[in-house]
């Protein structure tokens, strides 16, 4: 289990929380748009952060409590979904995933920010799509 989503679900447990979760999926984009391979996870990074600071208060301060490249094989996710043995069908996303992961903190209010990136998505390959996972929690 990520880091990120066990310090999500923790923190979600609390009692008297107000919690908030929301999905985004950018529309895809040609693989020219790529940053270079030693500056993608770079760049990952600010972005997650920048999207998470957001959801929190205005000119506030934060602490930044969880940063980290998140990952995610699509041929491990499958093999986990066999062993349940549901029965049916798997398919294997054959599109390669990177992303990064952060959790920011500021007084009262907690925001996660878990940014995908699937590229080289089939059929030709030349395309890349971006998902932005964001969890917001508020403290009594």
């Amino acid at each position: 289990k990520n880091e990120l989503a066990q310090r999500l679900a923790e923190h979600t447990a609390a009692a008297g929380d107000q919690c908030e979760f929301s999905v985004t999926v950018r529309p895809s984009v040609g693989v020219e748009h790529l940053p270079i391979a030693e500056e993608e996870l770079q760049e990952l990074s600010r972005r997650a952060e920048a999207i998470a600071q957001e959801g929190l208060p205005h000119g506030g301060e934060y602490v930044v409590a969880y940063t980290g490249e998140h990952l995610y094989s699509p041929e491990a996710a499958a093999r986990a979904t066999a062993s349940q043995g549901d029965g049916d069908a798997l398919v294997v996303d054959r599109a390669e995933w990177r992303g990064w992961a952060s959790l920011l903190q500021s007084g009262d209010r907690d925001v996660g920010v878990l940014l995908l990136r699937r590229k080289y998505m089939p059929d030709a390959g030349l395309q890349f799509q971006d998902l932005v996972l964001r969890w917001r929690r508020e403290r009594p």
